[in-house]
């Protein structure tokens, strides 16, 4: 094998002193970091495309919404620039052609400030040839310019052919410039016309980019729609406060400084709206619908969307034909004229349609700025949190500031992201994996890409661990605790009670589902509150009765607490005997709505009632914060 052998110690080349574009960028960026995580990801990237600061969950939100195309530099910014460089010439009495020449010189700065991004070159291109059609006297075709500027861009560079953001962002062009004006004119027969063209724009942009985005995500965003129509009122301020702001920092000196501070912090609190939006319609119920993946998939989905852009151009071009005058002559006399009150009666018809449509509007923005206020609010004062993750189990116990054990981690990985941020955790120090079944091992794709993760624990009948443990954390020391070993993190202990002996089914041999949920780690956790308060769990995984009669019999007395968590999410195969015998002051549920498995059972509810313990169960209540007020347990739903 070659041998390579230094002739000299390494010298350190210095790189390249930063010019004025990118010190400008890089104040831009460090002025936006203080106004908190959502402005410091969106404010650069949706002025200037810059997405270094973008926090993941919310980027995988925004790209499952239909919403990333607001952080890459498109046509609308450089349309933005050139209309407000313009109207600032016109103010200053600038004739036609010099108002012009100035929106062309600012798109050029603005160009050179973004840098050669395809989306930004396609629309400085196509905006130069407009301007120029104008200066010289010819009618600005926008589907001939669009034509136009994609040649030229082409025959510089013909790499851009093979970019996905250059291809969409023509895409996304020619379908507003095509098949916009006929769904607004369809649109506009039944809402105002406003409203009509909001919808219309990112509905046809989205139909004409689809067969290309199943390509990069072979699923289909069902709230893109709405999200978009939500987020548009808000792009622009945002776009015009951090230019503002750009500008102003480029001032010498802290004046810069100062007087950019106005126009950043409304722009940062505008990007709490498209935040909130995109987070909420993400986490809404079948916010991704599967499709299929490949050529295959893309060809399905091009032949849809020609489908339905068919038929509005053919429901537009019927409405538009003229009708047939040729007929029969009637004789008699003409038909009465209308009479006012016909008139009137048609106008109120039209304006309660108005005000139906304004009132849709308000509502579904009412719901996203409620969504955004309840992900901007701080967590309170917990020890544990229910997570609310559908059909599974996930719950989290504190163990100091913006950390926590997690104990299973659900079906779905968005909505235990969704309940790692609400909990503002950054570092797990233990993972704990009760038992090997999908409900309670599905969401560990979420930790790959979310909070840093110390060890993980894991229980499972079969002979290897969860398969999906070494995919989703690679590296991370990870193992099954046996009977009785005790781990100290923070104010929170935790005792392994079962399963004892670890029950392994054979090489090649499957566990049946009871086997598996008998092989459930069952802990004692108990936390230590201020004071020296303290309270304590029994987190029971999904054993069933054999598995709860031979726990009982080994450590009847450790399974004395104060909070439950039911076992087998409450079925009867969980049985009533360990409720008795830990005489619960709290009884927790983690199970989805309408669950098809009858989940909790009538007889184990019954048995609390009976029993007169309060029961907590995520599919009526969300997720719920325990709190600790002296010696009381307080359970909060996190969303109420």
């Amino acid at each position: 094998a070659p041998v390579l052998r230094a002739a000299a110690a390494p010298t350190v080349v210095p790189g390249p002193e930063p010019g004025a574009r990118e010190r400008l960028r890089a104040r831009f960026t460090e002025r936006t970091d203080r106004l908190g995580p959502d402005a410091a990801g969106l404010l650069p990237g949706m002025t200037f495309g810059e997405r270094a600061g973008l926090d993941p969950a919310l980027e995988q939100a925004m790209r499952d919404t239909g919403l990333t195309h607001l952080t890459a530099v498109s046509g609308a910014n450089c349309a933005l620039v050139a209309v407000l460089a313009g109207r600032a010439a016109l103010a200053l009495g600038a004739g036609r052609r010099t108002c012009l020449l100035a929106g062309l010189g600012a798109v050029g700065c603005f160009a050179v400030l973004v840098g050669p991004d395809p989306s930004v070159l396609r629309a400085a291109t196509m905006g130069g040839l407009a301007a120029v059609a104008l200066l010289t006297g010819r009618p600005a075709v926008s589907l001939a310019t669009l034509g136009a500027a994609v040649t030229v861009l082409l025959v510089v560079r013909p790499g851009l052919a093979a970019e996905y953001g250059f291809v969409l962002s023509v895409l996304a062009t020619a379908g507003i410039v095509v098949s916009a004006r006929p769904l607004t004119r369809l649109l506009g027969t039944r809402v105002p016309e406003l409203l009509g063209t909001a919808v219309a724009v990112p509905a046809v942009a989205q139909l004409w980019c689809a067969p290309v985005l199943v390509l990069l995500q072979p699923a289909v965003p069902v709230y893109a729609l709405p999200a978009n129509v939500l987020a548009a009122p808000v792009v622009p301020l945002v776009t015009v406060c951090g230019l503002l702001g750009l500008a102003l920092l480029g001032l010498p000196g802290g004046a810069g400084e100062t007087a950019a501070h106005v126009p950043l912090t409304a722009g940062g609190l505008a990007t709490r709206l498209v935040a909130g939006t995109a987070r909420g319609l993400a986490a809404a119920p079948g916010a991704l619908a599967p499709w299929p993946s490949g050529a295959g998939g893309a060809v399905l989905m091009a032949g849809l969307s020609a489908a339905v852009l068919l038929a509005v151009h053919a429901l537009d071009l019927r409405r538009r034909r003229p009708r047939p005058t040729a007929g029969r002559l009637r004789g008699g006399p003409a038909p009465p004229a209308r009479s006012e009150e016909h008139w009137r009666a048609r106008g109120r018809t039209r304006r309660r349609r108005a005000a139906a449509a304004a009132l849709l509007v308000a509502l579904v923005a009412a719901a996203a700025l409620r969504a955004a206020h309840l992900e901007r609010r701080p967590p309170p004062a917990w020890e544990a949190l229910v997570c609310d993750v559908g059909q599974g189990d996930a719950l989290l116990l504190r163990t100091g500031p913006a950390r926590a054990v997690l104990v299973d981690t659900g079906p779905d990985p968005r909505m235990l992201e969704r309940c790692l941020r609400r909990a503002g955790i950054d570092r797990l120090d233990l993972v704990v994996l009760s038992h090997a079944h999908a409900d309670h091992t599905g969401g560990l794709p979420a930790l790959a890409r979310g909070p840093a993760v110390a060890a993980v624990w894991y229980s499972t009948a079969a002979a290897a661990p969860p398969p999906e443990l070494a995919a989703a954390l690679p590296g991370v020391p990870a193992g099954t605790p046996a009977p009785g070993t005790v781990r100290d993190l923070g104010p929170l202990r935790l005792t392994v009670l079962a399963p004892d002996p670890p029950r392994r089914s054979g090489a090649g041999t499957e566990p049946d589902s009871a086997q598996e949920n008998n092989a459930s780690l069952v802990l004692r956790a108990e936390l230590t509150g201020p004071g020296g308060t303290g309270s304590s769990w029994l987190l029971a995984g999904d054993l069933q009765e054999e598995g709860a009669r031979a726990l009982l019999r080994r450590a009847p007395e450790a399974v004395d607490v104060d909070v439950l968590k039911l076992a087998h999410h409450g079925a009867r195969n969980g049985g009533t005997a360990i409720i008795d015998a830990a005489r619960p002051r709290l009884a927790v549920a983690s199970v989805g709505a309408d669950n098809p498995y009858g989940h909790p059972h009538p007889a184990v509810l019954g048995h609390l009632e009976r029993l007169g313990v309060p029961l907590v169960r995520t599919d009526r209540h969300g997720p719920v914060w325990i709190l600790r007020e002296g010696p009381r347990l307080r359970a909060v739903p996190a969303d109420g």
